[in-house]
């Protein structure tokens, strides 16, 4: 309809939107994004289920990182995720404004960014070789995910340890008091004067006992 101006005399247009007929109005609720990014080599899928803020509806999600994974959700909304992680991947955590930790539930509350850590692994095994008699003793100094020291495996000769894939691994003979004696080391990139063992990881470590 046209509306008068009584202050100079000039007409307006005033238009009056409506939904079509049996459908509802537009959802005016104030909305931020929530933005999920992978942090490291690894893959993985993640799953977000949303609630709405008054709690009569639910929306699930999925993220691959094969696409940018970002979501435009209502302030209020409650959200959950959950991380599959593929083969050969370990799921390490999350970070960011709204999560910290392994587990990620929290009520939207402004834009925001949630990392997830999926870190690719790798093995490495540790034998004895050779046909010496005596106990093989070899400590392992390694990258474990998740982790950002250094772990370390004592007397770990005859494991097979799951490390950081390209990550550096040393492995250090321990003396023994028997007879038989270490003579060479198999697998590694390099070795030291002390004879110290570095290797990347994925590796198959051996050493000869004569």
């Amino acid at each position: 309809p046209l509306e008068k101006n009584s202050s100079n005399n000039t007409q307006q247009l005033v238009l009056t939107v409506r939904p079509a007929s049996g459908q509802p109005m537009p959802d005016r609720a104030i909305t931020n994004t929530i933005s999920l990014r992978k942090n490291g080599g690894g893959g993985g899928v993640v799953q977000m289920l949303t609630k709405s803020p008054d709690g009569k509806s639910a929306k699930s999600y999925q993220c691959d990182f094969n696409t940018p994974c970002d979501y435009r959700l209502p302030i209020g909304t409650l959200v959950s995720l959950s991380v599959r992680a593929k083969s050969s991947v370990v799921f390490t955590g999350y970070e960011g404004e709204y999560c910290s930790g392994t587990t990620c539930d929290f009520t939207m509350a402004g834009n925001g960014t949630v990392n997830v850590n999926l870190v690719p692994t790798a093995t490495v095994t540790l034998a004895k070789t050779g046909s010496g008699a005596g106990s093989s003793s070899i400590d392992l100094e390694y990258s474990k995910p998740g982790e950002t020291a250094p772990t370390v495996c004592t007397d770990c000769a005859g494991q097979t340890i799951t490390v950081v894939a390209g990550s550096e691994v040393r492995a250090t003979p321990v003396p023994t008091e028997d007879q038989s004696v270490y003579d060479s080391w198999s697998g590694c990139s390099s070795t030291n004067a002390d004879g110290v063992c570095t290797a990347t990881a994925p590796a198959e470590i051996g050493r000869a006992h004569v």
